[in-house]
Parts: C-alpha cells; structure tokens; sequence
C-alpha cells in the first residue's frame, strides 16, 4: 500500500498527540517541466496519461528513496514539488540527499511518445524549528507543517538554478567540514561539493499504514487507486488565508463546506505567502457544474471567514490527476497549467475577493454577476491573463420535477371525462388509478392538475408508510388548507387557523352546517396540535363522527365555490380513520361538485386494492408500461440527445417500460460515462457494459455518487419517512446548511416540494432504498435522534406525534421510551375512537412487556378487537389471559377477563356458556371485594337472565349491581344500570316503573354532565310517556334529545329523535310534519349509511304517505 502519510503523523496520531514543534533541516525541491509535460501529453488520451504515469515514477521515485534513506520524510507535495524534513541535529544527511538528487536530475532526458522531455529540478535547504499539528473533524482528518526550516527551504530554493543545491546561511553556520560552497546572493550558498562518506544512511523501512487510521485522512477510493493517473475536468479552487494564532477553526470550517460541495480536500500547507489550501472540484470524483459547485464554495467560505483573511483563486480545464511519488511517500493530487494558474490566483488577487479565468467565467456568465478586471501579469506566465471578480449569483435552482408526460394521454382522456361532471355542478364519483410502483400514477394525476390550473380546487392527501397514524393525509391537506406553518408561534399559527375557518362559517348558509361547524372546530384544530377550548362534552365515538362530519363539510362548502377535486396518493399505506372519511365523503354528495382520485399498488397478489363500503360511482385506470417511443421520449430528455435505437432498446428491455426504471437507468448510464454522443444521437460507448441488477441497486449506485453532505441529508431525510419537515429535518443535521442540502436534492431528482416547510420524495422506491442500505447501527442512531429531535421541538404538545416517537424509539432499540409512547399512543387513539390504530400500538406494546403489565395490555387488545366486530379473536386474547393470569395469581385480571367473555357470549347467543362464565367471575371478585367490577359482572348477568326470559331474576341482579356502582361512584355504570331498568319495565309494560328509573338515569346525566346519555335517557322516557299515553310530554322530551343530539353532533342519535317524532306526529295526525321529521331522518341515516334504519324509516314513510292518500309516493318508499 502507498504510505499516503508520514510516518511521523501516524505514530503522533496514534499516540494521541496532536501539535508539537522540534528542530530540523528542512529540503524543498521544485521539478521543472512538469507542468508542460503534462499539458503536452494530455493530447494523446490514454497513452498520454500512460507515458506520464511512466515519467512520474521515473523522475520522483529516486529522489524520494534519496531522502528516506539519508533519515528524512517527506511532509508534503505541491504538484510537482515536495518538502522534506530531517529531524537531527547533523544536517549532513540533508545536504547529501539534496547533492544526491541534483545529480540524478543532471542532464537527465526523457523519450516518450513522440516527444523528448528536460526535467529539471532546484533545491533548497534551511534549517530552525518545524511546527506540526493533527487536526481532527468527523469528515475527513488534515495536518501540516510550518516553520522557519521550511519557510528558509523555499527561500532558498528561489535562488537556485537547474539542478543546484542552496542553502541559506542558517544552514551553513551550522556545517562543520566535507562541503565546498559558494556564495551565490548574499547569505545564499551553493554545494559545489559533498564528502559522500559522511553520509549516515539508513534503510528504506517496511513501515506499512494501518488502513483504518490512512481513511480518516484520505478518502477509501484514493486508497483503493491502482496504476496510472488519468486526464480529466477539474476545477481546483487554492484558498490563501492569513494563519491566525491558531488556524485549526477555519481549517476545519473549509473541510466541512468541501464536502457540502461536493470537493475534495486536498492539503493545506503553509509558506511565505501565509496558508494555502487546496479543494478540487472534479477530482477523484466528478460532478454536474464543477465550475459553479467550486463559486458557490468560494462565496460560502468568504461569507463564513472574515473577508480580510482569505482570497481564492479558481481556474478550470483538463489536467493529470493521480498518485504523485512512489510507493515509499505518494499523495494524490493534480498536475498542469491550470493547476498553477489558480495557486496564483489566489496569491495575487485583494484580500476578500475571489478571482477566477475565463474558462470558469465563460461557464457561469449567465447565472453570475461578474466585475471585470484588467489583464494581469502572473508569474510564470508568458502573456498576460485575463481574470474576473464574482460577486453574487443570479439564478436560483427552480425545482426539478418528474419526468417528462409522455404516453398516457388516453388515460388522461380517461380522467378528464371522469371529472366532468364537476364543471356541470355535479358529483363525479370516485375513480382508482392502479398501478406498480414507478409506473407514473403520481405524474398522471399531476398532469391533470396542471392542465386544469386555477378552475378547480386540489386537495392533496398523501399517505406515508411510516406515519401510518389516523387521518395522517387528511392532516398534511389541512396543514396547507390552514396555512400552518412549524416555524410560526402558536398564537400565529391559531390566528392563521381561526381566519380560514371565519372563512367557512361564512360559506355556510345552513345553520346545520354551521353547527356542525362549531362542534368540529376544536377537533380540527386538535388534529394540527392547536389548543382550542371545547364547546362541549364529547364521548370519544361522537367526537370521531364530528371529525369526519366537518371535513366533509370543508370539501363541500369548498367545492361550492369551486369545483373540486380530492386526491389520496397511495391506498396501500391509508390508515382506517382515512378510509372512514372517504366513505362518508363521497356518500349522499350527487349534487356537490367535486370528485375523488385514489391510486394505489396492487397487493402482494397483483389484485388491485379497493376500499369496501364505498356508497357512489366507481370507476378505475389500470397503467402498464409505456412503450418505445415513449421511453425514447425520457431518455431523449434526460441526456438533451435523441437516442439511438440500440440505447434505447437496451433502456426499455431492462425498465420493461416502467417510467420510474427508465429515468433511473438512463441516470445511472449517463453519470457512469456509459452513454456518448456519435453522429448526432446518444448511444452506448461500448457494448459491454454492467448495470446493476435490481432497480434498488441502481438507486443507490446514484445515491452513492451524491456528495457526501447530500447523501448524508437524504439518508437522513429517509428515516423520517417519504414525507418530512424542514424544521425536524434541520435540527437532527444541526449547523449544517439544510436549505442548500434541500435545493441540491431537487436538482438531483431526489425529492420535491410539497409546501415551503415540507417536501417529500420524488418516489417511495427511493426513499425505501436509501433507508435500507443503511446500517442497522446507524439507522437506530438516527432513530433516536429523530425522537429526541421530535420532543425537543414539540414538547409543548406532544400528542399529534405520539405515533411517529413511537416509532422511531421503537427502531431506535430504546424500550423504555417505545413503551412509553406506544402506550400515550394507544391510550390517545381509543380516546379519539381511532379503534384500529389503537389496537396496533397495543399489540406492538405487548412485545416489550411482561408479568402483570401484558396482561393488562392483552386486555386492552381484547376489547378492542371486541369493539372492532372481532369477538373471535377477542376470546382468543380472553382466554389466554385467563391461562396466564391464572399461572401468575393475577386473580383480578382473569375476573375482568371472564366477564368479557361472559358479554361476547351474550352478544353471540350462547346464554348458557356466558351464564357460567359471569358466575365464575362474580364469584371471583366476591373473594377480591372488587365492587366496582361486581358491579359490571352483576349488570351483565342481569341482561343475559333478561334475554333467556327471567325479567325477575334479571331486575335484582342489576339493582345489585347498581348498589356497588353508586358504593364505587362509578356514575357511568350507575347510568347504564338504570337504564336497563328502565328497558326491562318498559318492555314488562310496567311504564310507571320505567317512566322512574329513566328519570333517575337522566338526574345522573345532568349531575354528571353525561351529555351522550342525557339524549338517551331523554329518548327513553319519551318511549315511555308515549306507552303511557302522554303524547304532549313524550314530543317535548323527543325534541328535547334531538337538540343535545344535535349540540353533540350525534348524527344517529338525531336521526333516531326524527323518526320518534315522525311517528308521533303521525298518531297525532299531522301527517305533513311526520313527513318532514321522517325525511329528516333518512337524509341523516344516507348521510352515515345505515341502511338498516333508513328502510326501517323509509317504511314508516310509506305508511305516512298512505296514510295522505299519496300512492304513488308511497309506493317509491318500498
């Protein structure tokens, strides 16, 4: 392996020292001709770079081996010169190995090509103290040496002629004899001759690097460089800084915004001249707008470093780079003209400015304001150079898109006639567009949008594998609706919300609607984090209902103003509270116009996914590849050529047609040089050739070609899911320039904006792949600090991210706060009725948990897999608690579980099973004397003897039930045991009896502030004013429900008052207002589709309508 670094920085490193000063000889030689050597031979192509790998061996190799024999290393190359120093206090060694290598260069004449070659090469010697210094930085380590040894070197070598040894008179008051000298400038010595036998010489040692110390300093592909250099594109930027009392910030500060750039950090040196830095753009790595990549550094260090202490030169063109030296001592670094022409630059120009050539300048003219400056004499230089001034640029990067249209315009056709009817006032229905990832659902769909531009309303809803949390993309839609911004204070963000929803109240004309309103705005305003004070008393489920009641209500009040479409990206990722919002959206809307898009991925099957339930038209586009002319089409646009056939077939069979494959293909053939440019159209530049095997491998083969600050940015960006947000985004990468990193993303086609805080990823294929080739170490690492990020920055209300700190602890390893937020998550989804999503965080709690605690959870689980319809599995989850409880003594935990068996076998009619069962837990928390769950069991036991026929039985059972609710203040099951009271009268046809125990019921929901079961018990006891013939009170008490219906926004319970009221307006023969109420309650039952109750209403209509002589009408009804 190459010894890329000394020696003597490898042992200090090791040591763990890092600066320190000792005394020495110091050598600097300067090899003439190299530079025109290689800008001659660059003009023969791969022999040039060949037959100048050849000369580099040849003439640096002998001179090297001179100075580590006489006991000296080498600190340092500056293109084709090096430094040397000689640490003791004989500087015999030192002139010897200078002596020994003029002599080398002493008519030395090199034949190559068709060219004949003079190298020579002048040298100097100094002697005083050498300075060192490590400098440390996560990115990539540097070092160097100074001192009055080296400066004295290289003064002394600008006195030097071909192939002459100076020394300074430093140097010479310390020799003693063996040397004949001769002055040459005062205190200036020539070495005419040398006692070779004085030489003290060593050996070439077998130091060997150890690799993993070697690639904290240089880059693993340098490392990994086997044979010749090559010509190439590059831009090399040399900063000259004036050296501080201690450089190491700044040092550090142009390490860090090189790799922002896209650079390489190539040295830094000190001399004469102050410090000199040099940052390569294009070399070892190329990238797009090298000359403009470079400027945009060199403004960003000068903004950064005060001006007066730094100036930059910056040239461009085609120069060598590759390994300079021998094995023994080589760096990698560059050769030619233009390399020369920059390190001028930068020493010439004013402090605080940047001067670049015309090649550089010709490149940019159009995105940079330059001031011109006249031509300029440089050393070195035969004719004047011309040179230019940036001063800021002019043009910010616009957002990339996705790729080019091409080959779906049926299906646009399709589409277009799809939303027809919305510019005719009408609802369109809902249409599906499937299709495989990659295949261009998302780009069909934006093309619709932009062809229709400001005549409709868009409303976007995407979903996110990650954030699976319910209603997630309604949440991103209402962020943008509401104009909320993360940066914002919360009284800003509130104001922004509160003008929007004035907004809406004004829109509303229907003072139902505007209720609806006023009951949903503090649950709208919670799915965005705001705090907003409750108008009333919600129950969870009444509290979901009105959550989706209002949103519907913003699309409709909306597409009346203007039509509208909705769009939700990606079924396969929709949660369930989503999927509820869609159903009722798109029910009993025929005369809304607005219509809804959703695509989606087939299942693992190939079947295409749907969403059940769905009350409206239906309709779907299935999109498959494109075919060649299309792809063409892409191609042509990525690499600005028309491709030849042979491209483009080889493109097409290896995408299969797949828009998104045929993007990244072309991509990843034309960074890796696979793609040329002959007679006029784009084709392979052989016809062997690798491309990767999966398009995965092929994103991140372009992945890995990113800069490392990108990559480092996106791989970031990847853990936070296909959406993310600046602000988090930005506090996770800490100081480092996000919006640079973002705007770098847009050019490289990796993401794109959805608002001014958020962006998502151009595809979820890229997202996947850059957050699975990443170390499963590293991805917990970033997992952690994703959630400690996330509660940093919204500790003042954790709640709308309780799901994604779940999350990311959960991949972060951390259980103790996986637990925790899994559990707040859970607790917070029952809470808002998001049944499903709860259910999922306790099944995810449960595999971190044990003994009593999983028992409790597996509880959890049960009833909500018994609330979700899933008794089944809810008494497989019973049972198994009744099993473990029982294993343990957890003696309470298996009573509860045993009454909810009891219950579910009650609900499927197995009485006998539920009889014994509630038996065995009412005896159970008898031993426990556990009240408040005797109070359940007895209640439960109640309604089963009530079901099998034993009213008697039934009535104490519950009355002993509600002794321990009110023993245990438990006010809701004292509720619900009247209640049922109340039913088993009603139902003996005692209605004094029921007529108290439902007015007892409603003491107990106006004490307690019960609203739910204040509209219950009121629509009971009209049940039973009715029976009992007070009709007048039994209306009052009708009304009276459906107005705290109404205030709750309980749109069964409103419905179920109407109907009570149709009915008995009925009686009371007032058939016009029955028909009114009836008609109420059906719109009110479509509205939520309960087509049960609504023919069950429809039926009562129709006897209404006979009952009015209207046949016809009644007829319909049936």
């Amino acid at each position: 392996m190459i010894r890329f670094l000394p020696e003597f920085i490898c042992r200090q490193y090791k040591e763990k020292k890092h600066s320190g000063k000792f005394r020495a000889v110091s050598l600097f030689i300067d090899m003439t001709g190299f530079t025109s050597i290689s800008d001659r031979l660059k003009r023969y192509g791969k022999e040039g770079e060949e037959a100048l790998s050849e000369i580099i061996n040849i003439v640096f190799e002998p001179a090297i081996d001179s100075i580590y024999i006489h006991n000296g290393f080498i600190t340092g190359f500056a293109g084709d010169a090096f430094t040397a120093v000689f640490p003791e206090e004989d500087p015999i060694n030192a002139i010897i190995a200078g002596y020994e290598i003029s002599q080398t260069f002493s008519g030395l004449v090199l034949h190559t090509m068709p060219e004949k070659f003079n190298v020579s090469a002048k040298i100097g010697l100094s002697t005083g103290n050498v300075e060192w210094r490590i400098i440390e930085n996560p990115l990539q380590n540097t070092y160097y040496f100074k001192g009055d040894a080296i400066n004295g070197a290289v003064y002394a070598q600008g006195h030097s002629k071909m192939n002459r040894v100076i020394i300074d008179s430093r140097l010479r008051n310390r020799l003693k004899t063996g040397i004949k000298l001769k002055e040459v400038s005062k205190g200036y010595y020539q070495v005419k001759e040398v006692d070779l036998s004085r030489s003290k010489i060593g050996t070439l040692n077998a130091f060997s690097p150890d690799r993993e110390l070697l690639k904290r300093f240089v880059p693993e592909e340098i490392m990994d460089m086997k044979g010749m250099g090559e010509f190439r594109e590059v831009v090399p930027v040399f900063v000259n800084f004036r050296p501080e009392k201690n450089p190491e910030d700044f040092i550090n500060t142009i390490i860090e915004k090189t790799f922002q750039y896209g650079g390489y950090f190539n040295k830094v040196d000190f001399g004469d001249k102050g410090g000199i830095i040099l940052v390569l753009f294009g070399a070892p790595r190329a990238r797009e707008n090298q000359a403009k990549r470079a400027v945009e550094f060199s403004m960003d260090v000068l903004n950064t470093a005060k001006h007066t202490n730094a100036r930059i030169g910056i040239s461009g063109g085609t120069v060598y780079a590759g390994i300079l030296g021998s094995n023994i001592r080589g760096e990698y670094s560059v050769l030619g003209k233009m390399v020369n022409l920059s390190a001028r630059l930068a020493t010439y120009g004013d402090w605080g400015k940047i001067l670049v050539d015309t090649h550089v300048f010709n490149q940019l003219k159009n995105i940079v304001v330059f001031e011109e400056k006249d031509e300029i004499k440089l050393k070195g230089f035969r004719k004047k150079t011309k040179v230019h001034v940036p001063l800021k640029m002019v043009t910010a990067r616009s957002p990339v898109g996705m790729y080019t249209f091409v080959g779906r315009e049926d299906d646009l056709l399709k589409l277009k006639e799809f939303i027809e009817p919305i510019f005719k006032g009408k609802f369109s229905g809902v249409i599906y567009v499937d299709g495989e990832a990659g295949i261009g659902k998302s780009v069909l769909i934006e093309e619709l949008h932009q062809s229709l531009g400001e005549r409709i309303n868009y409303f976007y809803m995407p979903a996110d594998d990650v954030k699976q949390t319910g209603f997630f993309p309604v949440v991103q839609f209402l962020r943008n609706y509401f104009k909320q911004d993360e940066e914002m204070e919360r009284e800003e963000n509130k104001k922004r919300f509160d003008e929007v929803y004035s907004r809406l109240y004004k829109l509303a004309e229907d003072p139902e609607v505007k209720k609806t309103l006023n009951i949903g705005k503090p649950l709208i305003a919670e799915l965005l984090g705001i705090d907003y004070p409750r108008t009333s008393s919600l129950t969870p489920k009444a509290k979901y209902n009105n959550t989706l009641f209002t949103l519907k209500n913003i699309v409709k009040l909306e597409s009346g103003e203007k039509p509208t479409l909705v769009v939700f990206e990606d079924l396969q990722w929709i949660d369930d509270s989503t999927k509820d919002f869609i159903r009722l959206l798109v029910r009993n809307v025929e005369g809304f116009p607005f219509g809804v898009i959703i695509t989606g991925r087939p299942d693992s099957k190939g079947n295409p996914l749907r969403i059940s339930g769905l009350d409206a038209p239906q309709k779907h586009i299935n999109l498959t590849g494109l075919n060649l002319d299309a792809s063409k089409t892409i191609i042509h646009k990525i690499v600005g050529t028309e491709p030849s056939t042979e491209l483009a077939k080889v493109i097409f069979e290896k995408s299969e047609g797949n828009p998104f494959y045929v993007e990244m293909i072309t991509k990843y053939l034309k960074e890796n040089g696979y793609i040329v440019k002959k007679k006029g159209k784009a084709t392979l530049r052989s016809k062997t050739f690798d491309i990767p095997g999966t398009i995965n491998s092929i994103i991140a083969a372009r992945i890995d070609k990113l800069d490392r600050d990108l990559k480092e940015t996106v791989k970031i960006a990847s853990v936070l899911g296909r959406e993310f947000s600046i602000r988090v985004l930005s506090a996770m990468l800490s100081d480092r320039p996000v919006e640079k990193m973002i705007l770098k993303g847009i050019e490289e086609d990796i993401w794109r904006s959805m608002s001014e805080l958020k962006y998502i990823f151009k595809h979820a294929i890229i997202r996947d792949t850059v957050y699975n080739m990443q170390l499963k170490r590293i991805l917990r690492e970033l997992h952690r600090l994703a959630g400690e990020t996330i509660e940093k920055l919204f500790k003042n209300n954790l709640n709308p991210y309780l799901g994604e700190l779940a999350y990311h602890y959960e991949n972060a390893g951390n259980v103790k706060k996986a637990k925790k937020y899994l559990k707040k998550a859970g607790e917070k989804a029952r809470k808002d009725y998001r049944m499903k999503e709860a259910l999922d965080y306790y099944l995810r709690l449960r595999n971190y948990i044990d003994g009593k605690e999983r028992i409790d959870v597996s509880l959890q689980i049960a009833s909500l897999k018994s609330y979700i319809g899933k008794w089944n599995e809810s008494l497989e989850e019973l049972m198994q608690v009744v099993k473990d409880g029982g294993k343990i003594g957890y003696k309470k935990a298996v009573a509860h579980a045993k009454t909810s068996i009891g219950t579910i076998y009650d609900k499927m009619g197995r009485y006998n099973e539920s009889v014994k069962i509630l038996g065995e837990a009412r005896k159970m928390l008898e031993d426990l004397d556990d009240k408040a769950g005797l109070s359940s069991v007895l209640v439960r036991l109640g309604m089963v003897k009530r079901d099998i026929g034993k009213p008697d039985l039934s009535i104490e059972l519950i009355k002993e039930g509600l002794k321990y609710a009110r023993e245990t203040k438990k006010h809701t099951a004292e509720h619900y045991a009247l209640m049922n009271l109340g039913n088993i009268y009603f139902d003996l046809g005692d209605y004094k009896k029921a007529i108290h125990y439902y007015e007892e019921s409603l003491k107990v929901a106006k004490k307690y502030r019960q609203k739910d079961n204040l509209a219950h018990s009121l629509g009971n006891l009209g049940n039973a004013y009715w029976a009992f013939r007070d009709l007048d009170r039994a209306l009052k008490l009708y009304n009276q429900a459906l107005s705290i219906s109404s205030t709750l926004g309980d749109v069964y319970s409103m419905a179920i008052a109407q109907i009570n009221i149709g009915m008995l307006f009925q009686e009371l023969g007032k058939l016009n207002k029955a028909e009114e109420a009836v008609l109420k309650a059906i719109e009110l039952l479509r509205e939520i589709g309960d087509r049960v109750d609504e023919c069950n209403a429809l039926g009562t209509l129709g006897y209404i309508y006979t009952e009015m002589g209207v046949f016809k009408k009644a007829k319909k009804t049936t």
